[in-house]
This record gives C-alpha cells, structure tokens and sequence, in this order.
C-alpha cells in the first residue's frame, strides 16, 4: 500500500514540474490509478499467508501473477481513461456540427465555438475567434462566460498561423494573450473561407504545457466545422446588410430582437436595446446636400461598428436612425457602451468633398433594457427606448438617456418622435 502511493507520488511530483495541474492529475490518473492497484490487496495478502522459505517458485508465480494483473489494471484504467476523453470529443463534435449548421448569426457562432472549445478541452480558460476585418483583425473572446471585442493588426503566433495557414502552438509562451491578460499557453487553428484563411480559433492557458496532441485534434476539428458556418453566415449577412452603412438592415434587426428577447426569458438573462438618432440631419442634408449627409451616415456606422462587441447587432432602422441590440448587457454597461460611442462621434471631424470645413455630426441616444424595463413584448421594449431617445432630444441632443422601470407612468406621458 506504501509503495502503491509513493509511486503514484513521486509521478504527482514529475507530472507538476512539467507543468500540468496537481488537481488535474489526481483526478485524471493518480486517483484511478491507486483505486485500481489498492484493489489487488487481497491478492497480496494471500502471496504473503502462502508465502513458504523453501519454495522460492511458489513466490515467484504467486509474484508474477500479482505483478502481472496489476499491470493489466493500470492499462484498463488508462484505456479507459482515454476512451471517455474520445467519445467525449466525438461528442463535442457532434453538437458543435448542429449548433453551427443552425448558426445564421455571427454571435451565434461566437457563442457555439466557445461552449464547444472551452468544454472540451480540459486546459482551455480563454477562447478567442479573431476575424479579418480590412486591413485590421476583430477578436471576440470568451473568458468564464464574459465576451469582450477589440481589433488590433495581427503579429506573433496569430500572424504565424495567418501566414502558414496552419494550426500554431506555443507550450511556453509568456506575455499578454488574446482572451488573457497572462497567458502562458496558446493554441490557434486557422478556420478558412472559400479556400483562404479567414478567422483564427484560439484557445489559452496560464500555466505552461496546458495542450496536448489530442486538444490539437480536437481544436482543428472545431476549426473546420466552423468554416461552413462561417459561409454560410457570411452569404446570409450580405443579403441582410444596408449597401450605404454595412449595417444590418431593419428586418434582420427585428429577428434578432425576436431571438434575444426569447433567450432573455429561457435563460434569465439581460439585454438591452438602444435608439440612436444623427442630431439635425435634415438641416444637415439641407445645408450641405445629400452627399454630405451620406457621408454622415457611412461616418457614424463605422465608429458604432467599431466600438461594439462580435456579439452585438447594429441596424439602420430607418432614415437616419440606427438601433443597436447587446446581449448580456445591463441598462448602465449599455450607457457606458452608448456614453464611449457619443464622445467619439462629437469628436469627429470627416472631409466632405466640395466644402472646406470638415463635416461635425452628434448623435443622440435612448437605452432600454429587458427585463429591468419591465416591458411585456418586443415592441413595447422599443417603444420605450424611444422614449428615452425622445427625451435625450428634448434637453438638448448629443447625450444619452436611459429608460427606468420607475419612470414608466412619467413616460407614459411622453409621445415617442
């Protein structure tokens, strides 16, 4: 039993120093392993009450066959281990093949890799799906259930699986990551559109040596089931996008509102939805023609594109008005999301051809969220981030204002524009 366990110990101590978790290794091999060997006691305790001096082949045999079983429990419990860890990546596949092929959505996707990754690959604590954007990158990552979106131009490992078109992994990496702050393992397969490197699916670690050979199956796997989703949401976008803005169009707006609200209630989630409306734009088309105010137009989806998440949907609702739709989103994220995008659009100065003063625009905004609201239905959700949006006009334009469930009767007076 002694030597059972400072077997097992002295294999903890070399396993820890390459690297992997204590946890992981009592869990995953120390724990089946002593279980299965300390259950061969009972034929040690007969190899010891036979045991004769004089007859050396008796203890010999007797030995052998002790040694012999145990060795055949060890190879079972590492079969066996093995053979859960595959169905369990066969299973990973099969329902990330489903989700994917229903995803029309790019959040959708987003959302399909990371649960599938993250599940099954035992060492994974961030996943990011990086996606060309011009000349830049836009990564959505995944950590403990958070998404956070930036762009940034590509360099290091993610520039070598680009470049190579084909799966980078990095045991021992040190520095800053793509989903963490400290990463210290990373693994990125390429996922390809129409025969070219599109996207990059990453996972990551904070500890060294986090990844194996399988994880890498697994991952590419993962890869390159998304590359037909990805298609297909990409051709779906495209008939679902405004030519002038790039933004959605008000019909994909309004499905996505539908699915967001529906998720809110099966899950017990947060969402909110914001109106944002160009401030004078009709003396603005006046004054300086419909060029200037395409330009506008054009000038501020792009700040709104930037400034959101992979998982956020931005539309041209009509006009000169936009709605934005942010899962997991509370009413004051959504103000400092909506505060973030203001301040740059009054920032911002664009070359309108023909004029010598560049073109100012401001933007107001109105914000309601699901369920804080209150609101019943996805059309009075609306309703009342229009209100607020009415209201952010009323005292003076380019600032945000948010709906509260408080001020229900008081808006209830308000006629939305």
């Amino acid at each position: 039993c002694v030597f059972v366990i400072l077997h097992y110990a002295i294999q903890g101590v070399r396993i820890r120093l390459a690297g992997e978790r204590a946890g992981s290794y009592v869990t995953r091999m120390g724990l089946p392993g002593v279980i299965a060997e300390l259950s061969l006691l009972p034929l040690a305790a007969v190899v010891v009450f036979i045991y004769k001096p004089n007859s050396l082949l008796g203890l010999v045999l007797l030995g052998g066959t002790y040694l012999l079983i145990a060795f055949g429990f060890n190879r079972l419990s590492k079969a066996g281990t093995k053979l859960r860890k595959r169905v369990k990546e066969l299973e990973t596949l099969g329902a990330t093949s489903a989700r994917l092929a229903a995803s029309l959505h790019m959040h959708e996707l987003v959302d399909a890799r990371a649960e599938s990754a993250l599940k099954a690959i035992d060492g994974a604590e961030g996943l990011s799906l990086v996606r060309r954007s011009g000349d830049e990158m836009v990564v959505d990552s995944c950590v403990d259930g958070a998404f956070t979106s930036r762009r940034l131009a590509p360099s290091g490992a993610l520039a070598e699986v680009l470049e190579s078109d084909a799966t980078v992994h990095r045991p021992q990496q040190s520095g800053e990551g793509l989903a963490l702050d400290k990463a210290r393992s990373w693994l990125g397969a390429p996922v390809r559109v129409f025969g070219e490197v599109e996207a990059v699916l990453s996972v990551e670690a904070r500890r060294s040596n986090a990844f194996t050979a399988d994880d890498r199956s697994l991952l590419e796997g993962i890869a390159s089931q998304a590359s037909v989703a990805l298609q297909n949401v990409q051709h779906y976008e495209l008939a679902m996008v405004d030519g002038l803005t790039r933004l959605y169009v008000r019909r994909y707006f309004d499905a996505r509102l539908d699915e967001e609200f529906e998720r809110t209630r099966r899950f017990e989630t947060e969402f909110s939805v914001a109106m944002v409306d160009i401030d004078d734009f009709k003396q603005l088309n006046d004054t300086y023609g419909h060029e200037a105010g395409d330009i506008a137009l054009a000038e501020v989806a792009r700040v709104l594109l930037e400034e959101m998440r992979g998982i956020d949907t931005a539309a041209r609702y009509g006009g000169e008005e936009f709605a934005l739709v942010l899962p997991r989103t509370s009413l004051t994220e959504a103000y400092a999301l909506a505060e973030r995008i203001r301040v740059r659009l009054s920032e911002l100065r664009t070359a309108v051809p023909g004029r010598r003063e560049p073109l100012a625009v401001t933007a107001s905004f109105g914000i309601a969220a699901h369920p804080e609201s209150g609101a019943e239905s996805v059309a009075e959700l609306l309703r009342l981030a229009d209100r607020a949006l009415y209201r952010a006009k009323q005292m003076g334009k380019d600032r945000v204002e948010l709906y509260w469930s408080e001020d229900q009767d008081a808006a209830a007076s308000v006629k939305p524009v």
